[in-house]
């Protein structure tokens, strides 16, 4: 479980990790620390918007850089008569196919909000709650805090924490995906063997180019097995 923030203001939406708003948080009591935090390549879940909007700018990591790209994204909804009640909501059903992925939404009519998660915008009120079919993603509202000033995320989302997004299309970011993958460890392949070494999570020293070869197609299944876009339909074929 990873708890994510909406962020709404009176202009734009935006949606990042919240572990991301706590290292910032730690960085403006110790700056001298400058932590910083990064998803796993191919994790498309940080987005900025206009309010209301379905054009969509991405921030995702790549190769060791960060990226940004635009998209314009509105799910197809069909609204259902199921409603049910929530924390002294009522809160009705809504359904589609986006991304690749069936959706079920459940959103509140009485707020006059048309956001929601991720892409999941375009519903008349705020969604509460939205997952697929298959229950690999599941979005829930768990807390609502109301802030007197705009919060500044220009640390956490429109750069790295001070690393500027390199604005890309997605065709470019899906190439760099692909690159990083068939050159993981490129810069060891490149020397000559005996001058570099490389120590592992698990306490390995990897120090032949047969032990590395090894280790890279190690981390290609590792890569393989864990991706999961949330946008199928945006996947790049790691072969």
């Amino acid at each position: 479980m990873e708890y994510m923030v909406l962020d709404i203001d009176s202009e734009y939406a935006k949606f990042y990790p919240y572990s991301f708003l706590e290292t910032d948080s730690l960085n403006t009591q110790n700056p001298k620390e400058h932590l910083s935090m990064r998803l796993p390549d191919g994790k498309q879940l940080m987005l900025k918007r206009k309010i209301e909007s379905a054009s969509n700018t991405n921030y995702v990591f790549a190769g060791g850089n960060y990226f940004s790209y635009k998209t314009t994204d509105l799910p197809d909804w069909r609204l259902l008569e199921e409603v049910k009640e929530e924390n002294g909501f009522t809160l009705q059903k809504a359904i589609a196919s986006f991304g690749g992925r069936k959706w079920e939404a459940w959103f509140a009519p009485s707020i006059n909000i048309k956001e929601g998660p991720f892409k999941f915008i375009g519903l008349p009120g705020l969604v509460f709650e939205v997952r697929d079919d298959h229950d690999n993603f599941h979005f829930k509202l768990v807390k609502n805090i109301h802030l007197a000033e705009t919060f500044d995320s220009s640390l956490i989302l429109e750069t790295n924490f001070g690393k500027a997004a390199i604005p890309v299309s997605l065709k470019q970011y899906q190439k760099t995906l692909i690159n990083a993958y068939h050159n993981l460890y490129q810069n060891f392949k490149e020397q000559k063997e005996g001058s570099w070494y490389i120590n592992t999570n698990d306490g390995k020293r990897i120090d032949k180019v047969s032990e590395l070869n090894q280790l890279i197609r190690e981390e290609q299944i590792r890569i393989k097995r864990n991706y999961n876009p949330i946008e199928l339909d945006k996947a790049v074929e790691y072969k």
